[in-house]
Formats: C-alpha cells, sequence, structure tokens
C-alpha cells in the first residue's frame, strides 16, 4: 500500500530535502500535501486524513504535540528535529520513528522499512505525552551549565550564553555572548564529550554553540563562515576536516 503522507517542518530546505530523500520510495510514500506551521498542519491534517505525517517538534504557532492535541484524526507518525534532546526514547516508543535533522539517508531507509513491513502502530498520544512530563522531570536534576573557576570561587555559566570555545596552546577560553571570557580546565575533545548535541567542533581550535550562530556564509574552497550571535558578530572560520558536519547542520 501507499501511504498518504503530509510533511510538516517550518524549515522550507527540511521540507525540501525530505521530500528529495522519499523520492526513494514512491512505491509506498505518496506526499499529498505541505504544512509549515502547526496551525496549518491541523488544517491539512483534518481536511486529507492522511496515512502518515512527519511532523517537526519546533514549530511557531503550535508545536508537534499541541498538533497531535488539537487532531481529531488518527494518522501514523514519523518525528523530526534538529535537537537530540532528553526526551528521545518517549519520542521512539511512542511513534512509528523519531529522525534526528539532517535526516540521513540511511536513518530514513530503517524508518522506511517499517512501514513496508508494517511494523508501525498508531500513536498513543496520552501515553507519550505522560512519558514526556516524566523524563523532562529526570532532566530537569541535569546540569545546565559549566563550571568556571575564578580564585577561590567556582561561578556557573548556563549553556545558553555560550558562544564558542577557543583552544590554545596551553588552555580552553570559553567565551560568552557577554563578552567575557574564562579559562576552563577542560580540553575540547572533553567538553565535545559533556555538552548537548548544538555544540558542534568546527575547527580544531573552535567548538562552537550552534544555537548561537546569527548567519553562516561560504568561505574559500567549500569552507564554511559562522557569524555569532554577539555585539561583536565574532567570524569563526571552519576547518577543512570539519565542514561536512557543519554543512549537514544547516542542510548545505
Amino acid at each position: 500500500m501507499k501511504f498518504k503522507t503530509i510533511l510538516v517542518d517550518d524549515e522550507l530546505l527540511a521540507r525540501q530535502r525530505l521530500t528529495r530523500l522519499l523520492q526513494n520510495y514512491t512505491d509506498i510514500i505518496e506526499i499529498i500535501a505541505e504544512a509549515s506551521n502547526g496551525e496549518e498542519a491541523v488544517q491539512l491534517i483534518e481536511e486529507h486524513n492522511p496515512d502518515l505525517v512527519f511532523l517537526d517538534i519546533e514549530m511557531p504557532v503550535y508545536n508537534g504535540l499541541e498538533v497531535l492535541q488539537k487532531i481529531t484524526t488518527d494518522p501514523l507518525v514519523v518525528f523530526t528535529t534538529a535537537y537530540e534532546n532528553y526526551a528521545i526514547k518517549a519520542f521512539e516508543n511512542n511513534s512509528v520513528d523519531y529522525l534526528l535533522k539532517p535526516i540521513e539517508k540511511e536513518r530514513l531507509l530503517v524508518c522506511m522499512e517499517k512501514l513496508r513491513k508494517q511494523t508501525v502502530h498508531k500513536i498513543n498520544k496520552e501515553k507519550l505525552l505522560s512519558d514526556i512530563e516524566i523524563v523532562n522531570q529526570e532532566v530537569n536534576t541535569k546540569p545546565q551549565s559549566i563550571p568556571v573557576k575564578i580564585g577561590d570561587r567556582t561561578i556557573l555559566v548556563k549553556y545558553e550564553d555560550v558562544l564558542y570555545f577557543e583552544a590554545n596552546d596551553k588552555y580552553v577560553e570559553l567565551n560568552t555572548i557577554q563578552n567575557h571570557k574564562h579559562i576552563l580546565e577542560y580540553s575540547l575533545t572533553q567538553l565535545s564529550l559533556k555538552l548537548p548535541a548544538n555544540f558542534l567542533r568546527v575547527h580544531r581550535a573552535f567548538l562552537v554553540n550552534m544555537n548561537s550562530v546569527r548567519e553562516f556564509r561560504k568561505g574559500f574552497n567549500g569552507a564554511a563562515i559562522l557569524v555569532m550571535n554577539n555585539k561583536e558578530e565574532t567570524k569563526i572560520h571552519t576547518g577543512r576536516t570539519y565542514v561536512e558536519a557543519v554543512k549537514k547542520w544547516i542542510e548545505w
């Protein structure tokens, strides 16, 4: 059978990428509509009653969970998001699948095989929301800041205030959006293992908070230039061996 499918994502590039990837599965997927926000998604799902919805979680107007609460139909759901957050298991256990953006061909293939083999189930909205609430309570106990020693004091710098980390010969410097600089005792490799997925190594000397990037520019020889979201608009050039990871992040 073919699954009548609606794509829901507020990012045009993400919808275009998913459309291209799904062209390899026209034997089971028929895209009938696209929505660019939660309100539009509710209208289209109610109007078309699709078999399957690729549903972004973070969207304007209504997020993915609010869309599910508002619709009266009961489609199969594949969640998509750019954030590898704490609720992955809750989404995986209560939907067809959970795909991280940018969606990889190999990972989408696994999802499509589930559909082909009919090893999928309808979403359980109540259980999903319950599981997410439980995980939310657990995650609130996890650190959301970086300890920085200053003399005999230790201050906590929130993740959201971090612009980037820069490695010099003998130390790593933390740079904040408020233009504060702190010397750390961690290496960039140690930080990469400790920090959330939005902190991306873009150069052997730079680990960047991708949520604090204001603009992406094409650099020399296919590299990228990241313009940071601070008053000075700091520019960070990617290293050649790291540029593919940056391109995947912004779906170049």
